[in-house]
């Protein structure tokens, strides 16, 4: 057998690898990041050895979207640790660098629009599995208890809830291809999700929850948006005790957590204004926090500055923040060519990229108040989910006809 064969032969043993690869982590994601982190090796793996097989196709890849946002994101990082005030902790500090990565494994591994559509509802039922764990702790606990669910922090577990229920919002409301059988079983999970994500009394989720169907209604439907504070007072008005308390914390300016919080942010200012190029280096605030924090913050323990943005341009500076806003905008901008492309009329097309949308949005919002980047669980599946809109190409069915998704600048 000449090698042309040999590559032909294991093309087949290696779609399915790839494919395998993103069920795995769509499986594992919602329970347990070892398992998330061993299948997403395992796609790398395959997808470089998919690579080698098939050269055509190396140069296709490069054009993927979000290319050069990302790497310019994974650069300044690098630079920021060369210049980092301990750069050995910064060094280690740079495997959070590496997660957007993830965003690509999906686009070159999934194989087809197809089979993308049917890893979401696979991630999906998997995360109903898990609110559904997470629902048990308050029947256990009771209603005070801030469920943790598979993970050992409620912000954490609420973090992936967010990104979930709205993935799964857009199934509901935009796929009319679905069968009663699947609307029903995307109805049930949308609930599991939205009712464990309510009782981690996270309110930094809420509000990524509240923006994300805001922004999936006036897609959807802007007649619906009048709809939505009435919506949001039923579910106040059903929801625990607890939950009341938690909900109308929102209207106390005085609120200690908010108050707190503004003192972070007011101290990673300072820590900007002292290292406004490249930053103070990934990982380095905790030893050097304590000579910027407010006199009157009440914190001991530093552990992150509760906001992406302000947490970013500590770390790396006016260039790493440059560099993540460039990813957002470019995502956004990628998603509108796609939308304009898709046929306006609901299905599963529409129904991904709205969905993927509006997750990303309700991250981004969540992010204001935590640090919601940092949380490999968390952000492995925003990249995750924020790729399916993309994986429309790459199919040993269609190769003639499939072409790779433009570069997006």
């Amino acid at each position: 057998m000449n090698p042309s064969e040999m590559h032909l032969s294991a093309r087949p043993w290696l779609e399915r690898a790839r494919h395998m690869s993103l069920v795995g982590f769509a499986l594992f994601a919602p329970f347990s990041i070892v398992l998330l982190q061993a299948a997403q090796m395992a796609g790398n793996a395959v997808g470089l050895a998919s690579l080698r097989l098939d050269p055509k196709k190396k140069r296709l890849r490069l054009r993927l979207p979000l290319i050069r946002p990302m790497a310019a994101f994974l650069v300044v990082s690098l630079i920021s640790t060369v210049f980092a005030e301990d750069w050995q902790t910064a060094l280690i500090g740079l495997r959070t660098a590496w997660l957007p990565m993830l965003f690509f494994l999906v686009c070159v591994n999934t194989l087809t629009q197809t089979k993308a559509q049917k890893t979401a509802r696979i991630l999906i039922g998997a995360g109903a599995v898990a609110a559904s764990y997470g629902l048990l702790q308050t029947v256990l606990y009771g209603t005070s208890f801030r469920i943790q669910g598979t993970y050992g922090h409620y912000m954490t577990f609420a973090g992936v809830l967010l990104i979930l229920a709205l993935l799964t919002l857009g199934q509901v409301l935009l796929d009319r291809h679905n069968s009663r059988g699947t609307r029903l079983r995307m109805g049930l999970a949308l609930c599991l999700l939205s009712g464990a994500m309510l009782m981690t009394q996270t309110r930094s989720a809420w509000l990524g929850m509240l923006a994300g169907i805001t922004v999936l209604v006036l897609i959807w439907k802007k007649r619906y948006f009048l709809a939505l504070p009435l919506l949001g007072l039923l579910v106040l008005l059903v929801s625990p005790e607890p939950i009341k308390r938690r909900a109308l914390s929102f209207l106390d300016v005085q609120d200690v957590t908010l108050l707190e919080r503004v003192k972070m942010w007011k101290g990673g200012g300072r820590i900007f204004l002292d290292h406004p190029l490249t930053g103070a280096g990934i990982d380095n605030l905790a030893a050097i926090y304590p000579k910027y924090k407010d006199p009157e913050e009440s914190r001991l323990r530093f552990t992150h500055l509760h906001n992406n943005f302000v947490q970013i341009a500590a770390e790396r500076g006016a260039i790493g923040l440059l560099a993540w806003l460039w990813i957002w905008l470019a995502y956004f901008r990628a998603i509108a060519q796609r939308l304009r492309r898709t046929p306006k009329r609901e299905g599963p097309e529409r129904a991904l990229i709205i969905g993927s949308l509006a997750a990303v949005v309700g991250f981004l919002v969540a992010g204001v108040f935590e640090c919601n980047y940092r949380d490999s669980e968390v952000a492995s599946i925003i990249y995750f989910v924020m790729a399916l809109p993309f994986c429309r190409h790459d199919s040993a069915a269609s190769d003639s006809v499939n072409q790779p998704t433009p570069a997006t600048p």
